[in-house]
């Protein structure tokens, strides 16, 4: 119901609906999750009350091969409008989070690394439901080659499965930024549950599609895609005055 409406007609605790579990919650729980991994094998604990110096004498005796990982499910609508504004500004925060963590973390040598993740278009239960119900065929033509609920879930575990072969360059890499189910699906050759090949976020065909030039979207191949930086010129640059 609160699709596409302008925040100044939806009522207030549209703000709290949305971002209270998803946003304030996810720092919350990052905060708490960090310091539980950062101990050693023993009883000591991180108290509230100790400065940044504390944490890197602490870090300095960790056990090193141990590897921490703090994944936020975002989307794309942290850099588009995507629903209304309290979801955009909910997923960006999230986005942001993720970089300023993975900034943080790595500066305290922890060996825990926060990614954002973005799933494509996703078939939750919910989304099925609207789909059945929508006689313009909107949601159909976005989300009938979307992936399952499961998908990010198998992009996840590849990268944990691999981390040893790629020896944390692949995480490395990720850590403190934005990587899409898509992307990890291609660099270990990923099928949905179903044994689709999902196709990728910024590929063109996939985009002309869902924004209705079914035929156009017929003649461009699956390896065109938008470039990153164009995407990111084109949300996140043209902000800048």
């Amino acid at each position: 119901e609160a699709n596409q409406q302008p925040f100044f007609q939806l009522p207030i605790t549209m703000w709290d609906e949305l971002n209270n579990v998803g946003l304030r919650n996810n720092y919350r729980c990052c905060h708490h999750a960090v310091r539980k991994m950062m101990k050693i094998n023993s009883n000591q604990n991180l108290s509230p009350n100790q400065t940044a110096t504390d944490t890197s004498a602490f870090v300095e005796r960790r056990n090193a091969k141990k590897t921490g990982f703090i994944i936020n499910i975002s989307s794309a609508g942290g850099a588009i409008s995507i629903f209304n504004a309290a979801y955009g500004i909910g997923k960006e925060a999230k986005d942001r989070m993720m970089v300023d963590f993975g900034i943080e973390l790595a500066k305290h040598k922890t060996n825990i690394f926060a990614i954002s993740l973005w799933p494509g278009a996703v078939k939750t239960e919910t989304i099925m439901e609207q789909m059945e119900k929508d006689s313009s065929g909107n949601l159909k033509r976005i989300f009938q080659n979307g992936e399952s609920t499961r998908f990010a879930g198998r992009c996840l575990a590849a990268v944990f499965e691999k981390m040893g072969e790629d020896n944390q360059s692949y995480v490395k890499f990720l850590n403190g930024g934005i990587v899409t189910t898509s992307d990890i699906a291609n660099k270990y050759n990923l099928k949905d549950v179903d044994n689709r090949v999902i196709p990728s976020t910024l590929g063109l065909n996939g985009i002309l599609y869902a924004a209705g030039f079914r035929r156009a979207a017929s003649w461009i191949p699956g390896w065109c895609k938008v470039p990153k930086w164009v995407f990111a010129l084109g949300t996140y640059g043209k902000r800048l005055r």
